[in-house]
This record gives C-alpha cells, sequence and structure tokens, in this order.
C-alpha cells in the first residue's frame, strides 16, 4: 500500500530535511541564506557585509538547493 502525504505532512517533512541541511552550513554561510531568503536582502548588501563575492553567493544557494531537491525529489 502506497502512503499519501498530506500538504502538512509534505511541509512538515521538508522543514525537518531544510534544517538539516542548514545545520550542515557555517554559521556564515547559514546566516547569508537566511538574510537573503527569509530577510529579503539583496545579494549585494549580503556580500558586502559577509565578505561573499557573487560567484560564491550563487555557488553557496545553488548547493543548497541542490541538497534540498536530492534529499526530497522536489524542485522548487
Amino acid at each position: 500500500m502506497v502512503k499519501h502525504f498530506s500538504p502538512n505532512e509534505n511541509a512538515t517533512r521538508d522543514a525537518a530535511i531544510l534544517v538539516k541541511i542548514l545545520k550542515r552550513l557555517s554559521s556564515l554561510e547559514r546566516n547569508a541564506l537566511l538574510r537573503f531568503y527569509v530577510d529579503g536582502e539583496t545579494k549585494e548588501s549580503i556580500g558586502a557585509a559577509l565578505g561573499f563575492d557573487e560567484r560564491t553567493f550563487r555557488a553557496l544557494r545553488l548547493s543548497t538547493k541542490a541538497a534540498f531537491v536530492e534529499q526530497t525529489g522536489q524542485k522548487r
């Protein structure tokens, strides 16, 4: 029997996976992503404040997204 997840179960599972991924990052990397996605800061202001160049910040975003997609099978 195949179990179908409700939207709430999917959201809870996805949030738990995201927390695990974020915990593996350094505090600087985690701070950069939270400032970008949660606080809505620009990548330029984050780069200036935390010392990330555009390429490094883009790589961080892409690798974090790839880890999420790999573990959930979902594209976001």
